[in-house]
């Protein structure tokens, strides 16, 4: 069981967590350096310091290194690696359009006026949109964040009516099946389309132009969208109402439909929030744990190390914390 932390899960620890041990355990671990197998197709050991003297050997002529990381290591790894290869020869392990999206999220963050949500912010917000991301299944803990979201406003109501905030039976008596407003615009059906207000199936490009007029509906100055349908027109404007009546809303969206449109245009929403001096917050969900931080941290694209090394510029590869395979 994990210990209680407010700034990061809370009380909740996964299942994969919580069972790790068998892994942690497991014979089947590498726990030191191995040499590729033998002609019988057995593993064999190696000892530690020789295996650091040998490859400390390969790595004596930096220009023929390439050395890949990878956005499930921690910056502190990555950076070991950078310095051991040099900066020239540091490749991401992320592909070429994955990085360009990533670029973008980290883009739309620095510079926009709205505020990076966190896991609690999401969970104090009382209105919700989600643009193209099937949260259950690509984000769970903020599947779950949600959950909580859309139980604040009718809380606050019942509240209002005299029910106190820590008497949860009472809460969710009063409430039964009310939920506040949750907007899922995706592809396909998800797990949170049950407690939804309104759901929108469309493609990429039609999530982002709904996306877009939600964010004129708000703001009159964002940029308009043509040949909108009169049902889309109004559910856009029914979203603008819900977000700008909030106290707290936030926008959702992330990189899995590898939609540089559906990005902007949560951002765009979350942008005339601002501009209508109104609480602006937005979410974004990337590939891997660590994607913002080595997006952040830089090097080379993983398509040109393959070049290098099919070109012959390089012999040697240092692979870090990464299956290329993925």
């Amino acid at each position: 069981l994990n210990r209680y932390n407010r700034q990061v899960n809370g009380y909740f620890i996964c299942d994969r967590g919580r069972f790790g041990y068998e892994f942690v355990n497991s014979e089947k671990r590498i726990l030191g350096p191995t040499r590729r197998p033998n002609k019988n197709g057995e593993v064999e050991k190696a000892e530690v310091e020789q295996t650091v003297s040998d490859i400390a050997k390969l790595l004596s002529q930096k220009e023929k290194v390439v050395g890949i990381g990878s956005p499930r290591a921690s910056l502190e790894s990555n950076f070991a690696l950078r310095t051991l290869v040099g900066p020239d020869n540091f490749y991401s392990g992320t592909a070429a359009h994955d990085s360009n999206l990533v670029k973008r999220v980290v883009e739309i963050l620095r510079n926009g006026p709205a505020r990076s949500a966190s896991l609690h912010d999401v969970e104090k917000s009382d209105a919700v949109l989600v643009l193209g991301e099937d949260l259950t299944n690509t984000a769970p803990m903020l599947d779950l964040a949600i959950r909580q979201a859309t139980r604040n406003e009718p809380n606050k109501r019942a509240v209002q009516h005299g029910v106190p905030a820590f008497y949860d039976a009472a809460l969710r008596d009063f409430m039964q099946k009310k939920r506040g407003p949750l907007y899922l615009a995706t592809p396909l059906n998800t797990k949170l389309d049950e407690i939804a207000t309104s759901t929108y199936r469309a493609t990429a490009e039609d999530i982002a132009r709904l996306g877009y007029a939600v964010a004129h509906a708000i703001d009159p100055s964002s940029p308009d969208v043509d040949g909108i349908p009169d049902d889309v027109k109004q559910l856009a404007e029914e979203i603008a109402g819900k977000l700008k009546g909030a106290e707290n809303p936030v926008v959702i969206s992330g990189t899995s439909m590898r939609s540089d449109q559906i990005l902007q245009a949560a951002a765009n929403v979350a942008w005339a929030l601002a501009a209508q001096d109104r609480p602006a917050n937005i979410c974004y969900t990337v590939p891997e744990c660590n994607s913002v931080g080595i997006s952040l941290f830089g090097g080379n694209e993983l398509e040109k190390a393959f070049d290098k090394l099919t070109s012959g510029q390089a012999d040697t590869v240092v692979i870090l914390e990464n299956d290329l395979y993925r």
